[in-house]
């Protein structure tokens, strides 16, 4: 599953997305494959989150920091403007 965040207000994307892999492994090899790779002119930074909460609510706003677990990567264009 992918999810590109948008921008409530204008409708644009923030430049970021979340994409749900299929395993740690997976998630492990996107990170290690993408992560530094330049896209349209600009670097990517993919690294691994903590999975989706599976009850249905809402998911959290990712944090900074460190790694964690496998299950998903996240993906930031660098396009904030």
């Amino acid at each position: 599953m992918v999810e590109v965040v948008y921008d409530r207000m204008t409708g644009r994307s923030r430049g970021f997305g979340f994409v749900t892999m299929s395993s740690a492994e997976e998630a492990g090899a996107a990170v290690e494959q993408f992560n530094g790779y330049t896209f349209q002119g600009r670097p990517l930074r993919v690294n691994c989150g903590p999975p989706p909460p599976r009850d249905g609510s809402a998911p959290r706003a990712p944090r900074g920091g460190g790694g964690g677990g496998g299950g998903g990567s996240f993906v930031d264009s660098g396009n904030k403007g």
